[in-house]
C-alpha cells in the first residue's frame, strides 16, 4: 500500500491552505485530509514504500518540504479535501511518481539511482553524443584521411560509432551513418584549404557546440533524478 506523505497539520482548513503557498513540491498532487481528531493534514501525495526514503530525504534536504514531513499510510483520515476548493473529494489519485522515469543513458532502462553509478552514467552522456563526433574527427585528422576515400572515412566513421554504442548496449540504427556522412562532410571542408573552409569550420564548430549541449542536458538529467554523489 502506498504511503500518504504529509508535510504539515493545521487546526483549519485555510491555515493547511497556506502551508501549500510556502512550498514548491508538485501542487497537482497535493491534498488536504480532514483527520479523526480536527486537524486538517496536508498530502503532496503518495509514494511506494520504497521511494519514501530517498525521495522524502531528497526534498528535505531541498526544502521542497518541511524538515518534519513524514510518510505513513491512510489511517486517520477521514476524507479528502480539495486543496483550492475546500470541497470533498470522491477520489484521490495523487501518486507522486505516476510520471513516466526519465532513460539511463548507458542501458534500455529507466532510471533507479539505487542502482546506478552516477559517474558512469555521466561518461556514457557523452560518449553516446560526443563520441561518434570524436570518432570522424580522429579519422579526418591521422593518415587515414590520406589514404582512403570520402566514402571510405564515413563507413570508418559508422564502425566506429557502432563500437560506441555497442559498449553501452545501444543499437547501430540508420541514422547513425546519416550523422558519419554529415560529420565527416563538415571536417573534410573545414580542412581541405578551399573556399569552403571557413564555412565548413564555422558548422563544424556549430556541430560541436550542439553535441556537447546534449551531453550536458543528458547529465543534467541524471543529476536531477538522482542528486550529485
Amino acid at each position: 500500500m502506498n504511503a500518504h506523505c504529509r508535510c504539515a497539520s493545521r487546526a483549519s482548513f485555510s491555515a493547511a491552505q497556506r502551508v501549500l503557498k510556502n512550498y514548491h513540491f508538485t501542487k497537482k498532487n497535493a491534498v488536504i485530509y480532514k483527520a479523526q481528531n480536527g486537524y486538517y493534514a496536508v498530502s503532496v501525495g503518495t509514494l511506494r514504500p520504497s521511494e519514501v526514503s530517498s525521495v522524502m530525504n531528497k526534498w528535505k534536504a531541498n526544502g521542497r518540504i518541511p524538515s518534519d514531513s513524514r510518510c505513513s499510510k491512510r489511517s486517520g483520515f477521514l476524507y479528502a479535501l480539495n486543496p483550492v476548493t475546500g470541497q470533498k473529494m470522491k477520489r484521490t489519485t495523487t501518486q507522486i511518481a505516476a510520471k513516466k522515469p526519465a532513460r539511463v543513458a548507458s542501458k534500455r532502462v529507466y532510471i533507479d539511482c539505487k542502482r546506478i553509478v552516477l559517474r558512469k552514467e555521466v561518461a556514457a552522456c557523452y560518449a553516446l553524443t560526443v563520441g561518434p563526433k570524436a570518432c570522424t574527427q580522429a579519422i579526418n585528422e591521422s593518415s587515414l584521411n590520406r589514404k582512403n576515400s570520402f566514402t571510405d572515412r564515413v563507413a570508418l566513421g559508422a564502425a566506429c560509432t557502432g563500437v560506441v554504442k555497442s559498449v553501452y548496449a545501444k543499437d547501430f540504427v540508420g541514422e547513425d551513418i546519416f550523422n558519419a556522412f554529415l560529420d565527416e562532410g563538415l571536417e573534410t571542408m573545414c580542412s581541405d584549404g578551399g573556399l569552403l573552409t571557413m564555412a565548413g569550420c564555422l558548422l563544424n564548430a556549430a556541430r560541436w557546440l550542439q553535441k556537447i549541449g546534449t551531453a550536458m542536458e543528458c547529465e543534467q538529467k541524471l543529476v536531477n533524478a538522482c542528486g550529485r554523489n
